[in-house]
């Protein structure tokens, strides 16, 4: 079951989030092309999430997205991600195995980001499809 909350003008994760512990086989939340600009404490709402659309938000980090072990498929892109620091956390997720990042400011770095966001994810390299924007 998915739901879908694109461009809803939300502000904050948590007004459009509450109550979704509830909703056990929720697998999908779309919440691409709004104002979000901090997931931080999305875990404890998003459960056992298995896709998280993101795309075209404020987000300059990923705290709050580091304990979704269950998450298989993340699209980040078009948000204001600067460094690959903001998104180390995501790195340890066991199941992330689709990643879209294109259209942050860190993908305009030389010497090309995706060797770079790839490295992060040392042994899961070659099980991560760092996708451009669909």
């Amino acid at each position: 079951q998915s739901l879908n909350l694109s461009r809803n003008q939300i502000l904050k994760h948590s007004t459009a989030l509450k109550g979704l512990t509830e909703l056990r086989k929720l697998n999908k939340v779309d919440l691409s092309f709004n104002f979000i600009s901090s997931m931080e404490g999305a875990y404890m709402m998003l459960g056992n999430i298995k896709t998280l659309v993101l795309s075209g938000n404020r987000l300059r980090k990923t705290e709050g997205l580091e304990k979704l072990y269950s998450l298989e498929v993340l699209m980040l892109d078009r948000n204001e991600i600067e460094d690959f620091t903001s998104i180390t956390n995501i790195s340890s997720l066991p199941c992330l195995n689709e990643l879209t990042l294109a259209g942050n400011p860190m993908c305009s770095i030389d010497g090309g980001y995706r060797v770079s966001v790839l490295n992060l994810f040392r042994e899961k390299r070659g099980e991560v499809d760092l996708n451009e924007e669909r």
